[in-house]
């Protein structure tokens, strides 16, 4: 009897050990299938991944290729604005750089020599206008040599403080142009004409138009420039001008008086009868 309820004892636990081996076992699988269907669907959501980037790689590749040709056009855009600013700014400074350039030679001009002003006195005068010459000594060689037909040229008497002109070159410079001209003295000389006959100037006059020619020891140069001529040209006009004007007006102011007291007259004599 004992050994039978032993046995069947035995035989339950057999049973239990078997139904748990057996649950375990269907637990394992159960496990395994959930990591199969997991690997599945992992691999699953992969391939749809990849599926979907294959098809929306075209596009973002057109994407990125319409904003490369946008970032392209951009800059082609600014590279012209800015070749046409630059061409604007080359203009300008090209304008700029000529406005200089016709200053400087505005300048140049002026300052080249524009007329001479030949010296004498009471006893070589009369043989400048008899022989039509003007000559200075060998020390002033180079400068008169190198006068060319067309130069202003100007006479002072220094003896009379007197500024004759205006005459102009007939020649170029030479040695001994009219030998019997000042007795042999002055040997460099120019042929001239008279280009304009006029008033003679003081020295007084002619310094207040060309003040620059003058040194500390209130002697002038006799190079005169273009800008130096034209000023000894005008200013002898301007004041000769303003002269006739203070006239006419110093007459009218005579001939307003005049009459005034003509009135002032009229009006006595009336008044007394």
């Amino acid at each position: 009897m004992l050994v039978h309820m032993f046995g069947e004892d035995k035989q339950e636990e057999k049973q239990q050990i078997w139904k748990g081996n057996k649950e375990s076992s269907n637990n394992e699988e159960q496990d395994v299938n959930k990591l199969k269907s997991r690997e599945e669907s992992k691999e699953k959501n992969i391939v749809i991944g990849e599926r979907t980037d294959k098809r929306q790689r075209p596009q973002k590749n057109q994407e990125k290729i319409s904003e490369l040709e946008k970032c392209k056009q951009k800059q082609r855009n600014k590279g012209n604005n800015g070749g046409s600013n630059n061409s604007i700014k080359s203009q300008k400074n090209k304008e700029k750089h000529d406005g200089r350039e016709r200053k400087r030679n505005k300048e140049k001009k002026e300052e080249k020599l524009g007329g001479l002003i030949f010296m004498c006195n009471s006893k070589t005068k009369p043989d400048c206008f008899r022989y039509s010459v003007m000559g200075v000594s060998t020390s002033k060689k180079d400068l008169v040599m190198s006068i060319k037909p067309g130069l202003k040229l100007f006479l002072f008497d220094f003896d009379l403080k007197l500024l004759y002109g205006i005459y102009k070159a007939s020649s170029s410079g030479g040695m001994k142009l009219e030998p019997r001209a000042f007795g042999g003295a002055f040997p460099v000389r120019v042929r001239f004409t008279v280009e304009k006959d006029c008033f003679p100037l003081s020295e007084a006059v002619f310094k207040k138009a060309i003040k620059e020619i003058y040194n500390e020891k209130n002697k002038f140069k006799t190079e005169l420039t273009v800008r130096q001529i034209s000023e000894l040209v005008d200013y002898p006009m301007m004041v000769f001008r303003l002269r006739n004007l203070l006239a006419v007006c110093y007459v009218i102011s005579l001939l307003v008086v005049t009459k005034c007291l003509a009135n002032v007259a009229n009006g006595r004599q009336t008044h007394i009868a």
